[in-house]
């Protein structure tokens, strides 16, 4: 009232206002004796009040001539005082809230300051609602595609949301948003040897979001990137990576700039002991792959096989021996597939292919017949419907059944063939003629130069 002052306050006790001097307006206490006054319509010119507690002012605030009869003015809490309104106590509070709650026009005031996630303080960030009330229920819900089933529980993933304040009946609403951050995460170049693979994930720190790689520009240098796993190709460079973190739910994603530095290894020399191509029959046993090394370098050996149609054969690597490396292949059906070794040790490094050609020895035509006379095979073979295409293939090899050279002759078949030749070099321990279909499948069985006819 006009009589009260700092040193002359008015005091509640037990929701009766008393006045030590001036005039007592006609007030009543929504708050049992805390913060709450609500002034008669009487008492609507410029007013100051303190509310005080066993003698200690605990909070002062203003009635304006313009607040209509009803309104509630939200007091401004002093240094001294503390509350905890939304879960987290704030002390000292210093904050004139300017909200309100508007008791005759069925409104509630309310209002939110949006934060960045996890970066919340209740007397900054809100909810801002007159505190004098009791019985104030907030209630805040997801909005604009933020999925957010309505709770009492204050939201703390990032989105778009609404606070209601609800009193006796009575609604207001504000609009808040928890921001994104940005993904913390961060990467670290990497090395590595020439032919070797590195789990790119780990040089990739703190991301929130899912992380994928890819190369930056068009320079690869025969390196390949499988997922996170990165594979040097065998010349020495500096690769250049893109990594992406995808958004996530509190953290926008971001993309970073990493580089693969791929250094160089000795050329180890590494071949097959049948030479690059191996003829074999569907139902041959398992047989042997001989690889020599002309240069292991130092370290520690690693040894990998890479197989193109594992419907034809698989490989199981079997180990080092005196006369060179081993791994034992399976034969499982017919058709061509690529054998590639990959060695490495920490100095040196080469790979190797074969390629691996698997007969049909139950072919549907006879075996031909054939004869070498110095550089020339001449051979003879009844063939299949006339119209398709026949593939004869000649090969020669040494001493040891290592392929020296092949030479082939595509033709349309027409009936059956005689006398038909094709140049092949002299000399050779062997000789054999395969006959194909236009799928590169065998016709019969193949003629060979040491067996019988």
């Amino acid at each position: 009232g006009t009589g009260a002052t700092s040193a002359n306050p008015i005091s509640v006790t037990g929701g009766t206002i008393t006045a030590s001097g001036g005039t007592v307006p006609d007030a009543t206490d929504y708050s049992n004796g805390s913060y709450g006054v609500r002034f008669t319509s009487g008492n609507q010119s410029t007013s100051r009040f303190f509310l005080s507690t066993g003698g200690t002012v605990i909070a002062k605030g203003y009635t304006f001539a313009a607040w209509p009869y009803g309104r509630l003015a939200a007091p401004k809490l002093l240094s001294s005082t503390s509350y905890d309104g939304t879960g987290k106590k704030v002390s000292p509070c210093d904050s004139e809230y300017t909200k309100y709650v508007e008791l005759d026009t069925g409104s509630v005031g309310i209002a939110m300051t949006g934060w960045n996630y996890g970066d919340y303080y209740a007397d900054t960030n809100g909810p801002v609602y007159c505190t004098a009330l009791g019985g104030i229920t907030i209630t805040y819900k997801g909005r604009a595609g933020t999925n957010y089933t309505e709770s009492t529980t204050l939201p703390t993933n990032a989105g778009n949301y609404t606070a209601t304040a609800t009193y006796k009946g009575k609604t207001g609403t504000a609009d808040f948003t928890i921001s994104k951050l940005s993904d913390p995460a961060t990467v670290t170049n990497a090395s590595v040897n020439c032919g070797d693979s590195i789990d790119l994930a780990e040089y990739v720190s703190g991301a929130k979001g899912t992380v994928s790689f890819s190369f930056r520009g068009d320079q690869h240098y025969g390196c390949t990137i499988s997922g996170s796993t990165f594979t040097a190709g065998t010349t020495a460079a500096t690769v250049l990576l893109t990594v992406t973190v995808a958004n996530s739910t509190n953290y926008t994603g971001k993309s970073l700039d990493m580089s693969v530095n791929v250094a160089s290894r000795e050329a180890a020399g590494v071949s097959f002991t049948t030479g690059d191509a191996l003829t074999k029959f569907a139902g041959d046993n398992p047989f042997e792959l001989l690889c020599a090394v002309a240069n292991f370098g130092e370290g520690t050996e690693v040894w990998t096989w890479q197989i193109s149609d594992e419907n034809v054969v698989t490989v199981q690597d079997w180990g080092n021996f005196t006369e060179g490396h081993k791994a034992i292949a399976t034969i499982h059906g017919t058709g061509t597939a690529t054998i590639t070794v990959r060695y490495h040790s920490d100095t040196a490094a080469g790979s190797a292919t074969l390629t691996l050609t698997v007969l049909d020895n139950n072919a549907a035509i006879p075996k031909p017949t054939a004869s070498v006379n110095g550089t020339t095979l001449t051979w003879s073979a009844a063939m299949p419907e006339s119209g398709k295409s026949v593939t004869a293939v000649a090969a020669w090899y040494d001493t040891n059944g290592k392929l020296l050279g092949c030479k082939t002759d595509t033709f349309t078949a027409s009936g059956p063939v005689s006398g038909k030749t094709i140049d092949v070099a002299s000399g050779a321990a062997k000789y054999k003629l395969f006959l194909l279909d236009g799928n590169s499948c065998p016709l019969c069985e193949a003629w060979d130069s040491t067996k019988a006819t």
